[in-house]
C-alpha cells in the first residue's frame, strides 16, 4: 500500500498550486492542461488515493513550469518555503509595524539581503530572530515570497478560494517595490538584471506567478551579492573566466564600425569604437570593458569616456554612460566572431555583430586607418597608469606618476575591506589624476592639495609601514 503521508503530501501540493494561482494566471489554465477539468476546485483528488499519479503530475508540472525558468528551481522545496513565508504572515500581520508603508518589507529585505543587522522595530527585530532561528535566509525562498504575500501579490498558501491573478498588476505592484528598494543602493541600481526584470515585467505573454517570484528572488540575490565591499570583491574574483581572449581588430560585416580590443588586466579591456567614411576615421567612442556572469550568461559592463567624470563628480555613474551587453561568441577561448546586444542603458545602446580580422588585415587596419583616427572626445581620454603600489593595515600606496619614489597615501576605509591590491589603480585624463578602486566605484581625484586634503591623502617619499 502507498504510503499514506506522501500520498497526503502531494494532494496538499496539488491543491495549493490550484487554490494559489502560482502555475497558471487562470484555473482554466489548469484544467486545460492537465485535462483534469476538477482540477479547478479539487486538484488534490487527482489519482484517487494513489501515489503514483498524483506525483507524476506534480513532477510533470515541475518539468514544464518550473524547470523551464530555472532548471536548479525546485517546486517541492518553493511550496514548502511557501508555506512557510505563509506561516510567517499569518503571525506577524497582527502587527502594527506590518502595515506601516511597507517600511517592514524594506527591513527585511536589508536585513536578509542588504548586509545589515540593524532592525530599529523591536517587534521586528523579535519576529526576524525568530525566522533566523528557523534555519531561513538568503537561500531559501521564504523571505522574497513573504514580500510578495505581504505586498498581495500573491496570496497565502493556505488561501481557501481559488485565486485567479491579475498578472499585470501584479508584475507592476513588484516594479514599484524593486524601484523602491534599488533607490537605496547605488552600486545595486546599475545591475544589469534590474533592466532585464523590468523588460520581463513589460512584456506580453509567458507570465505567472512563479515567474515573478523567480525573478524577484534573483534580484535579492544580486542584492546581496553587491550589498558589501568584501562580497562584491568575491564575486568580482568568481565571475572571471580564465581564457576569454577578444584582444585585436574587429568589424561588423557592413565594414562601417572597426573595434579594438585592448586588454588592461584580468577580463578588463579597453574597447575603441571607430566609425569609418571614405574620407576618415572617427575615434567615436572609447569604453572599458568588464566581463562578468549573471545567470549562466556572459555579460559586460561598457563604461564610457564620461563614466569615470561621473564617479568621481557624484560617486556612481550616470545611465547615458554605461551599458550591460549580453556576449555571444563561437568560441570562449579564442572567439572568431562575437554578437553584442544591449540589455542596459537605452541612451548607451551597443548592439553589433563583430567578426575578428586575421593578422595582416588587423596590421593593415592598425597602420593605415586606426592610427589616424580623430578623436571626438580627447579631452576625456584616460589611461590605467598601474595599480596600487602596497597596502597596509591603514594604508594603500598609489606611485605619484611621472615621480619616481613618490606615492600618495590613501587611507583605507571599511569599504576597500575584501579588494585585492591588483584592482586598485591610478588613472591619467589629460592633466588629472585619480586613484582608487572600480569594484564599488570608489575614486579619489588627487591633483591638486585642496582634493587630497578633502579625503586625508596626503604624498609620502617611499611607503611608510
Amino acid at each position: 500500500m502507498d504510503d499514506q503521508k506522501e500520498i497526503d503530501r502531494y494532494a496538499d501540493y496539488l491543491n495549493a498550486i490550484a487554490r494559489t494561482g502560482l502555475l497558471f494566471n487562470r484555473s482554466s489554465e489548469l484544467a486545460d492542461f492537465t485535462g483534469y477539468k476538477p482540477a479547478r476546485t479539487s486538484f488534490g483528488k487527482y489519482g484517487g488515493n494513489h501515489l503514483f499519479p498524483k506525483r507524476a503530475a506534480f513532477d510533470t508540472l515541475d518539468a514544464t513550469r518550473v524547470k523551464t525558468i530555472d532548471p536548479d528551481y525546485s517546486l517541492s522545496v518553493l511550496l514548502e518555503d511557501y508555506k512557510a513565508a505563509s506561516d510567517y504572515y499569518a503571525r506577524f500581520k497582527r502587527h502594527r509595524y506590518f502595515s506601516d508603508n511597507g517600511d517592514c518589507y524594506l527591513a527585511l529585505v536589508e536585513h536578509f539581503y542588504g548586509g545589515s543587522g540593524e532592525v530599529r522595530d523591536r517587534q521586528l527585530a523579535v519576529d526576524i530572530g525568530a525566522m533566523e532561528k528557523d534555519g531561513v535566509d538568503e537561500t531559501r525562498s521564504v523571505v522574497p515570497l513573504l514580500i510578495m504575500i505581504s505586498l498581495g501579490v500573491i496570496p497565502s498558501y493556505w488561501n481557501k478560494r481559488m485565486s485567479e491573478a491579475d498578472i499585470e498588476a501584479e508584475c507592476q505592484r513588484m516594479v514599484g517595490f524593486v524601484e523602491e528598494m534599488v533607490s537605496r543602493s547605488e552600486i545595486f541600481s546599475y545591475q544589469p538584471i534590474l533592466s532585464r526584470f523590468k523588460s520581463f515585467a513589460e512584456g506580453g505573454a509567458g507570465k505567472n506567478r512563479i515567474s515573478l517570484a523567480w525573478w524577484f528572488e534573483m534580484i535579492l540575490l544580486c542584492l546581496f551579492r553587491t550589498s558589501s565591499p568584501s562580497r562584491l570583491a568575491e564575486g568580482v574574483q568568481n565571475l572571471r573566466f580564465a581564457d576569454f581572449d577578444i584582444e585585436g581588430v574587429w568589424q561588423t560585416k557592413d565594414a562601417g564600425e572597426v573595434w579594438r580590443f585592448e586588454r588592461i588586466s584580468g577580463q578588463a579591456f579597453y574597447a575603441y569604437q571607430y566609425r569609418v567614411t571614405s574620407s576618415e576615421v572617427w575615434l567615436y567612442n572609447r569604453y572599458e570593458l568588464m566581463f562578468m556572469v549573471e545567470m549562466d550568461k556572459i555579460v559586460a559592463c561598457l563604461r564610457s569616456s564620461d563614466a569615470m567624470d561621473d564617479i568621481v563628480k557624484m560617486g556612481g555613474i550616470h545611465p547615458k554612460h554605461q551599458s550591460f551587453v549580453r556576449f555571444t561568441c563561437d568560441e570562449q577561448k579564442q572567439p572568431q566572431w562575437m554578437t553584442m546586444t544591449d540589455i542596459g542603458a537605452d541612451e548607451l545602446a551597443v548592439a553589433c555583430t563583430l567578426v575578428r580580422l586575421g593578422k595582416e588585415d588587423a596590421r593593415l587596419m592598425l597602420d593605415e586607418h586606426l592610427s589616424r583616427a580623430i578623436s571626438l572626445h580627447p579631452e576625456k581620454d584616460y589611461q590605467v597608469y598601474s595599480t596600487a603600489a602596497a597596502m597596509t593595515s591603514n594604508y594603500l600606496f598609489f606611485p605619484v606618476p611621472g615621480k619616481e619614489g613618490l606615492y600618495y597615501r590613501v587611507p583605507r576605509i571599511d569599504a576597500f575591506q575584501g579588494i585585492t591590491l591588483e584592482n586598485f589603480l591610478v588613472i591619467t585624463m589629460k592633466d588629472r589624476v585619480i586613484v582608487g578602486t572600480g569594484v564599488n566605484l570608489i575614486y579619489y581625484e588627487v591633483t591638486t592639495e585642496a582634493q587630497r586634503k578633502k579625503h586625508g591623502i596626503d604624498i609620502t617619499e617611499g611607503i611608510l609601514v
